[in-house]
C-alpha cells in the first residue's frame, strides 16, 4: 500500500512538473515536430531544421496555391523526400520499424503538418490526456497554448491562408450530396498484383441506367505515377470470374475428397485404431502414477534413497507428461477425422449455391476465399481459405497413424 500511495503520489508530480513545463513554453515530447529539432543545451528548446524546414515551407506554398493534400503527397513522392519517420530513422531519432510506416507519403501526413500551428512559433501542447490508462484527444480548451516559443518556420498570415483554403475544401466535401454505395463484398479481400496495395472501390454515376463499380489501384494517383503498373477492374467482372473460379476449386476439392469417399473402411478403421492409442495411453498414465505413488512410500520404508526416489520420480513424471501430449494429438486426429466430413457437407452447399444463381454474397466470399490479387493485364490470382484444411487432414492423419 505503501509503495502504490508513493508511485501515485511521483505520478502527480511529474504530471504537474509537464503541466508546468507547458505554461513556461517548454516543449516536453520525446520526438520534435518534422522541421525542428532540439536543442543541444536544452532539450525542451525547439530549434530549426534547416533541411526539412525547406520541405515544411514547400507544402505552405503549394496549399496556399490551391494544391490538394493528395497533390502535396504525390509531388513529395515523386521527389524523392523522405517521410517524417523515415527522416528521423536517418537522424537515429527513430529505431522501431514498426514507427516507420510505409515510407511513402500520405494525404494524412500532410494534413497534420499542414494543420500544425507549431510552425508560426507557437507551442500547441496537452492536446491528448490519458482517461483509464487510454490516450484520447483532450477538448481545445484543455489545450496550453504558448505563443513565440521558437523560430517560426512560415509566417502567421500564410498559416490562416492555409487553413482557410483547408476549411472551405473540408466544408464543400461535407455539402455534397453523397449517394449510398451498395454493400462491398470484397471488402479487404482485393489487392494489386504488383504493388500489393489494396484496391479502391470507386463508383461510376450514370443517370439512366444503374451505377458501376470499380477496383483500381489508387498508388500512381496517391505516391507517384511510376509506383506502379497500375489496375483497373469493374466489380460485376471481377464477381463474374471469381463465381467461375471458385466453382472450379470447389469442383476440384470436392472431387478429391469424393475419392477418398472409397477409403470409407479404412476411415473407421483409423478412428477405431485412434481410440485404442488413446486408451492404452490413459491406462498407462493411470499405471505409471501408481509407481510413482508408491516410489513415496518405498522412500519412507528406506528401500529407497533421497536422490534415487527423485530421479525415478522425474522419470516416470516425465513420461506421463509425453503419453499426455500425445493423447491430445490423437484427439485432435479425431476431431480432424470429424470436422472434415463438416467440412466437406459445407462446401457441397457453397458450391450448390453457386451453380443454381452465380450469387456471391458477403458471407460466402468472406467464408471461402482469403484474397484476390488482380494484375494489370486482369489476370485473377486467388487465395482460398478451404485448400490447405483437406492438406491439413492427411498430415494429421499421418502423424496418428505413426504415433
Amino acid at each position: 500500500m505503501i509503495n502504490e500511495a508513493y508511485a501515485l503520489d511521483i505520478g502527480r508530480k511529474i504530471r504537474a512538473q509537464q503541466r508546468q513545463a507547458m505554461k513556461d513554453g517548454k516543449f516536453i515530447g520525446a520526438r520534435t515536430p518534422y522541421g525542428y529539432l532540439k536543442a543541444e543545451d536544452d532539450c525542451h528548446q525547439l530549434i530549426i531544421d534547416p533541411v526539412a524546414a525547406v520541405v515544411v515551407q514547400r507544402m505552405f506554398r503549394w496549399a496556399s496555391e490551391g494544391a490538394g493534400l493528395n497533390t502535396i503527397a504525390v509531388r513529395l513522392n515523386e521527389a524523392g523526400v523522405l517521410t517524417p519517420s523515415h527522416y528521423k530513422k536517418m537522424q537515429g531519432k527513430i529505431t522501431h520499424a514498426n514507427l516507420l510506416g510505409s515510407g511513402k507519403w500520405q494525404t494524412r501526413t500532410v494534413g497534420v503538418i499542414l494543420r500544425s500551428e507549431v510552425y508560426t512559433g507557437d507551442l500547441v501542447q496537452g492536446q491528448t490526456k490519458t482517461v483509464d490508462h487510454r490516450q484520447i484527444k483532450a477538448d481545445a480548451e484543455e489545450w496550453t497554448v504558448v505563443r513565440d516559443t521558437h523560430e517560426a518556420i512560415i509566417s502567421r498570415e500564410q498559416f490562416a491562408a492555409v487553413q482557410e483554403i483547408l476549411n472551405q475544401t473540408a466544408s464543400r466535401a461535407k455539402a455534397r450530396e453523397v449517394k449510398a454505395f451498395t454493400p462491398n463484398l470484397l471488402k479487404g479481400k482485393v489487392f494489386c498484383a504488383h504493388c500489393g496495395g489494396s484496391l479502391h472501390r470507386q463508383r461510376n454515376i450514370r443517370k439512366k441506367s444503374d451505377d458501376v463499380y470499380f477496383y483500381h489501384c489508387l498508388s500512381q494517383s496517391r505516391i507517384s505515377k511510376n509506383a506502379c503498373p497500375g489496375v483497373t477492374i469493374r466489380e460485376d467482372a471481377l464477381l463474374d470470374m471469381l463465381a467461375d473460379m471458385l466453382q472450379d476449386a470447389l469442383d476440384t476439392v470436392l472431387g478429391q475428397y469424393t475419392l477418398s469417399l472409397a477409403e470409407l473402411p479404412r476411415q473407421a478403421a483409423d478412428r477405431a485404431e485412434l481410440r485404442e492409442k488413446i486408451t492404452s495411453r490413459k491406462q498407462e498414465i493411470q499405471r505409471l502414477r501408481g509407481i510413482v505413488r508408491s516410489l513415496y512410500e518405498n522412500l519412507v520404508q528406506g528401500v529407497l534413497t533421497k536422490d534415487e526416489y527423485f530421479d525415478y520420480k522425474e522419470k516416470y513424471e516425465s513420461r506421463i507428461a509425453d503419453l499426455a501430449v500425445e493423447i491430445e494429438q490423437l484427439e485432435d486426429g479425431l476431431r480432424t477425422m470429424d470436422t472434415q466430413i463438416e467440412q466437406h457437407r459445407a462446401l457441397e452447399q457453397d458450391a450448390a449455391q453457386i451453380k443454381t444463381d452465380r450469387g456471391l454474397t458477403g458471407a460466402l466470399i468472406e467464408r471461402l476465399i482469403d484474397r484476390i490479387e488482380v494484375s494489370h493485364d486482369k489476370q485473377i490470382t486467388v487465395r482460398y481459405r478451404f485448400q490447405s484444411e483437406f492438406e491439413t487432414y492427411a498430415e494429421v492423419l499421418e502423424q496418428c497413424r505413426n504415433m
